[in-house]
C-alpha cells in the first residue's frame, strides 16, 4: 500500500510516444487493491482477453492539480491464476505557456505487460 492507504500502484509513463510501466509486471493475489496513475494526461486501461476485476475498462479520474491522473482502486477477484495483459490509451496533454492546455495527442499501447496472479 502507498502512504495514503491506497492499494498497489502501477505508474504509466509516456516519453515521446514510448510507454514505460513501473512495475512492468505486477504480482498480486485475490483481494489485493490496485490502481494506475499517469502524469501525462487522462487515460484508460482495458483487459481485452479476460479481466481480474469486475470491469473490463477502467478510466482515470481528473487530476486535481497536486496528484496525477489516476484510476479508482480496483480489487483483484478470486479468478484463475495467470497473467492478465492489458491495453492502455493516454491522451497526452499539450500545454502552452504555463498550464494552459492547447490540445492532446492520443497514444495507444496494446502490448502492455500485465498483472500476474499465482
Amino acid at each position: 500500500m502507498d502512504q495514503n492507504g491506497n492499494g498497489r500502484k502501477i505508474e504509466i509513463r509516456l516519453d515521446s510516444g514510448d510507454f514505460t510501466y513501473v512495475p512492468s509486471l505486477k504480482h498480486v493475489k485475490p483481494g489485493d487493491g490496485i490502481y494506475w496513475a499517469c502524469n501525462d494526461g487522462p487515460f484508460a486501461v482495458s483487459f481485452p482477453d479476460g479481466t481480474p476485476f469486475d470491469v473490463v475498462t477502467i478510466k482515470s479520474n481528473p487530476a486535481n492539480g497536486t496528484t496525477p491522473f489516476q484510476t479508482d482502486q480496483q480489487t483483484i477477484l478470486d479468478v484463475p491464476g495467470g497473467v492478465y495483459h492489458y491495453h492502455v490509451a493516454v491522451a497526452a496533454l499539450k500545454k502552452a505557456d504555463g498550464d494552459r492546455i492547447t490540445g492532446a495527442e492520443v497514444h495507444m499501447d496494446s502490448g502492455c505487460p500485465g498483472i500476474e496472479i499465482p
